[in-house]
């Protein structure tokens, strides 16, 4: 029987998942932890040997774990955007690749932000310009670095680097593409006043394959590594949060995905006719699903904002998993409710001195508890998702959402997003998202399934409802307010 692996590439591990035919879970792997290093301050990097041995034993992991009757006849990756691997001329790529989380880049980011050369990424790009991009890194290398940038015969992001080791050949898909603002949003291709900024030509950059289209075979010294067959098809994946909209069937127009993980990242699906009327708030880029867009939102570190209170509550000394400090979160939440003299939480602005995601907490009182300044943060990151659902035009706003992440694990964030907002919101423990999304390209791509609706049908995904509370929406409308003006004066 044939099955179908999707990988799912992210900054700290890797993972992967194999689906039959009839969108059974077959098969699963994952690596040990990754290691990112900050060799001066402001840098984060990871090395790329450490990385191509995660692959290989999360898909040595997943392909032993399968039944006899499968053979793996596809796979495909969802992947981490923005980080920059540099590759010599002998084709090898850089032993350290610069991840999206490096800020090296900040005061060129600066300059382009005051000469309006951000305006003009941003109006080809669809992405704002900032710290960890592959073009901001690139321009920075070139100045900084010249003697190691005259070594550099082209770059690529992590996409590419993976496809490379897979297949031999520089390909990667739109959705990864556009993180690194350097992709025409208008025309799907590389647009060279961008590559030129970076220091580069097109030519320099990887081939851009459509999403679930075929790359290519797995390569003879890969398929020997993995003790797989070289007949088997490497298709072209995508985005990692790309993937996960996909596998949660969030893929049209009017639905959103809600990532609550460490950072919070709010993602809706528009119409390539309606890119031109999304705000500078968020960044427009490709859709794995063919001829939809996304619009996406950094929301800031809510999920380090809770976890730097909960270390308030533990005490830094203490060690504790993760599901620990969410049962210590309910704990503090159970009997407190919300009242509009209840505080409110700010992250501090200027973190160079602070922990992540330490903040401050107004209107509070002799009464207040632990349980009453956590459910603040997640307040907090309820107004957020709130803002940002409304700079979109009317016409674009999601009618509901799907939350997926570490904030799922404790049930009152769902609700009080749900509260916040007026929306329904769909909550789902579902692990390995982006690597179900990277399969179902991978049976689409081999002809496993007939296209990706039925993909996704046939592993459909648990979900909770969260629907709001109609006699909470006048607090809220309240507490939202004041938030606004409070905020402005931070």
């Amino acid at each position: 029987m044939r099955a179908a692996l999707g990988l799912d590439v992210g900054t700290t591990s890797v993972k992967a998942i194999a689906l039959s035919e009839d969108g059974r879970r077959v098969g699963q792997g994952s690596s040990r932890p990754l290691t990112m290093r900050s060799p001066e301050a402001g840098w984060a990097v990871q090395s790329s040997a450490e990385l191509r041995q995660a692959i290989v034993e999360c898909l040595g992991t997943t392909v032993s774990s399968l039944p006899e009757e499968f053979d793996i006849v596809s796979l495909a990756a969802a992947v981490q955007s923005g980080s920059l691997v540099t590759v010599a001329s002998d084709g090898e790529p850089s032993e350290d690749f610069i991840t999206w989380m490096d800020t090296r880049s900040t005061d060129l980011v600066d300059s382009w932000l005051r000469d309006g050369t951000s305006t003009t990424i941003r109006e080809v790009s669809g992405w704002t310009v900032h710290p960890g991009q592959a073009l901001s890194n690139a321009a920075w290398l070139r100045t900084h670095r010249p003697a190691e940038w005259a070594e550099v015969s082209r770059i690529a992001s992590v996409d590419d680097m993976v496809v490379h080791w897979l297949t031999g050949r520089w390909a990667t898909n739109p959705s990864n593409a556009a993180g690194t603002a350097m992709i025409d949003l208008a025309t799907g291709q590389w647009n060279p006043s961008l590559t030129r900024l970076a220091g580069l030509e097109p030519k320099q950059l990887s081939d851009l394959v459509p999403s679930g289209t075929p790359i290519g075979q797995l390569s003879p010294r890969m398929a020997g590594e993995l003790t797989m067959s070289d007949d088997v098809l490497v298709i072209s994946g995508g985005h990692d949060q790309a993937c996960t909209a996909l596998a949660l069937g969030v893929s049209e127009p009017g639905r959103a995905l809600l990532a609550g993980g460490t950072a919070w990242v709010l993602t809706t699906v528009v119409a390539p006719s309606a890119t031109t009327e999304v705000g500078p708030e968020m960044n427009v880029s490709f859709h794995v699903v063919p001829e939809l867009r996304t619009a996406s939102s950094y929301l800031g570190g809510m999920g380090a904002c809770m976890e730097w209170w909960l270390e308030q509550m533990l005490g830094r000394g203490e060690t504790r998993d993760v599901l620990d400090r969410f049962a210590v979160l309910d704990r503090s939440l159970a009997g407190v409710a919300t009242t509009r003299t209840s505080p409110y939480f700010y992250p501090v602005r200027d973190r160079s001195a602070t922990r992540p995601g330490a903040g401050v907490f107004l209107n509070e009182r002799a009464n207040t508890s632990d349980g009453d300044r956590a459910r603040s943060i997640m307040e907090y990151a309820a107004f957020k998702v709130r803002t940002a659902i409304e700079s979109l035009a009317a016409d674009q706003r999601p009618t509901s959402l799907t939350m997926v992440g570490g904030a799922t694990q404790s049930p009152g964030w769902a609700n009080l997003v749900a509260d916040v907002t007026g929306l329904m919101v769909a909550e789902t423990a579902e692990q390995s998202l982006p690597a179900l999304g990277a399969a179902a390209l991978a049976g689409v791509g081999a002809g496993l399934y007939v296209d990706l609706n039925s993909a996704i049908k046939s592993f459909r995904t648990s979900h909770q409802a969260r629907h709001p509370n109609p006699s909470s929406a006048e607090l809220y409308r309240f507490r939202y307010q004041a938030h606004l003006e409070q905020e402005a004066q931070q």
